[in-house]
C-alpha cells in the first residue's frame, strides 16, 4: 500500500484565488525495492469571468419550451 502525503498552498490577490500549488510525496514498495516520487503542480488562475458560451439555436429552443 503506498504512503501519500501532500500539501496545498494558495495565493490570493484582492481576495480572489490566483494561484495554487499541490505538492505530494508518494512512497511505495515495488519488486525492485522502495520507490519515492514527489510531484508538484502549480496552477495559475487567469481570465476569470471572461469565458463566453454560445448555445446552439436548437438547444435554446428546447430550453425556452420548458
Amino acid at each position: 500500500m503506498p504512503t501519500v502525503k501532500g500539501t496545498l498552498r494558495v495565493w490570493l490577490k484582492e481576495g480572489a484565488l490566483w494561484k495554487y500549488e499541490v505538492a505530494t510525496d508518494i512512497t511505495m514498495q515495488t519488486p525492485m525495492g522502495e520507490m519515492t516520487m514527489s510531484p508538484t503542480r502549480i496552477v495559475h488562475v487567469k481570465d476569470v469571468g471572461t469565458t463566453s458560451v454560445e448555445i446552439p439555436a436548437e438547444a435554446k429552443q428546447k430550453l425556452e419550451a420548458k
